[in-house]
């Protein structure tokens, strides 16, 4: 994928048309065509149902389209930082899983910035499938949520992140010291949505325990899903760390959303630190990869004492 790539995508995803976009950017439809079909490909997402009537964007298009002007920026960036001789500050890609930057921290990133200033950080974040294809197409380092493929990356188990419920005050179960699963049964959530590897091992857990739930909102949105469960229309399933953020930290004082954990079933993601195989590193992902190494042993360290 490169900007140009992404130009005839978001024109495509304007117009609704592989023809009406060729016309605008003067290509061929059948270009045009070639186009999307092998960033299909490489993301190895369906991103237009073709019809009769014409085509229709996926939500992987539709979340294509909104990370579209952060990517340009990005090629945009590289392909200055490769072309001016005099720029010194190398750009490291890290591919990170939805929403995992909250848990790590903005000190976490900060802290390597001002340990090596010549580097600078771009996060690149996506769904975990087009995650996973994006990072072997394009990248060499990332955050990934597990279980993780050891015949495309070599990893090393980074953390576990725990889900638990958040629900309104006024809710039934919010007296509750504690959520078993099984109350669940029935209930309307607010998950995140299909295109994360989250929703499919929940359900599986879920299922396995006979829990079925209504799943009412599906969403890559923590806003909403905080907001269905503030106006009480049900549970949202979210991790546990959720509400210590900044954004959220007033909502979690005041009471009006309640955060329980979750018994009877094992809701959670291990993420992996990982490397391409067969990928060199340059030197700043060489200099990244040995923070992260660092952080981890530093990490058992305090466990320990």
């Amino acid at each position: 994928m490169n900007t140009k790539d992404l130009q005839i995508f978001t024109t495509t995803y304007k117009s609704h048309s592989f023809s009406q976009a060729a016309e605008k950017i003067f290509m061929s439809p059948q270009g045009v065509s070639k186009t999307i079909t092998k960033l299909e490909d490489e993301l190895g997402v369906v991103l237009f149902d073709r019809t009769k009537q014409g085509i229709k964007p996926t939500n992987s298009a539709n979340m294509l389209f909104e990370k579209a002007t952060d990517l340009r920026v990005i090629f945009q960036s590289i392909s200055m930082a490769d072309s001016d001789n005099n720029l010194h500050q190398e750009m490291i890609n890290l591919f990170i899983a939805d929403d995992f930057s909250n848990y790590l921290g903005f000190d976490f990133f900060y802290n390597f910035q001002l340990d090596n200033p010549t580097k600078t950080l771009n996060f690149v974040e996506f769904p975990d499938s087009t995650l996973n294809n994006a990072l072997i197409s394009h990248g060499n380092i990332g955050f990934i949520e597990g279980p993780i493929d050891f015949k495309k990356f070599e990893g090393i188990y980074f953390t576990t992140n725990h889900y638990c419920a958040i629900l309104s005050q006024h809710h039934p179960l919010a007296k509750a010291k504690e959520i078993n699963v099984k109350d669940l049964n029935h209930e309307s959530l607010a998950t995140k949505s299909k295109e994360f590897q989250i929703f499919n091992a929940h359900l599986s857990e879920l299922v396995k325990h006979q829990v079925f739930p209504i799943h009412t909102l599906q969403t890559s949105n923590n806003d909403f899903i905080v907001e269905f469960a503030r106006r009480n229309l049900g549970i949202g399933i979210v991790p546990d760390y959720l509400l210590s953020l900044p954004h959220y930290k007033e909502l979690a004082n005041s009471g009006e959303v309640i955060q329980k954990g979750l018994s009877g079933a094992k809701l959670k993601r291990d993420i992996y630190f990982v490397q391409v195989k067969n990928k060199k590193l340059t030197t700043g992902e060489e200099l990244f990869k040995e923070y992260v190494l660092d952080y981890l042993k530093n990490k058992q360290s305090d466990i320990e004492l």
